[in-house]
């Protein structure tokens, strides 16, 4: 029941893409309500155990890589976000990143615009680690 609720929020084709993006997000975020037996209270399943987050497993279903620049890569992610391409497969994506050696990396959700994608910032201390060993 909890999962096929989650995939009956997914795949609503009365929705916008951001409208069911938005509904499995409050699916992941808050529960489902489930009655498991006539006269019992019903009760919420947790497809998250946000209480202690080291206890889930998460997957990442499929990762693109392209050899193109950072534009590129966005606008071909937005492209495929509409109706008639692949919008379907966006209702469960939560960010959607771009980058590459030289132009670092960006990142956005579902329905942003190019120009609002944002540099990905990382731990300074990383990157003088990485630049120390680099060729």
């Amino acid at each position: 029941m909890a999962v096929h609720k989650l995939c009956s929020e997914a795949k609503n084709h009365n929705r916008s893409l951001h409208g069911n993006n938005q509904a499995v997000y409050n699916v992941l975020r808050y529960g489902v309500p489930v009655k498991t037996e006539a006269g019992k209270v019903t009760e919420t399943i947790r497809h998250v155990d946000w209480t202690a987050p080291d206890k889930n497993d998460f997957a990442i279903a499929v990762l693109e890589l392209k050899n193109s620049r950072i534009g590129d890569g966005i606008r071909q992610s937005i492209s495929n976000q509409q109706a008639e391409f692949n919008a379907w497969f966006f209702s469960t994506v939560q960010f959607i990143f771009a980058g590459n050696d030289s132009e670092d990396l960006r990142y956005g959700t579902i329905g942003t615009p190019e120009k609002y994608f944002l540099k990905w910032k990382g731990d300074e201390k990383d990157r003088r680690c990485r630049s120390n060993f680099s060729p």
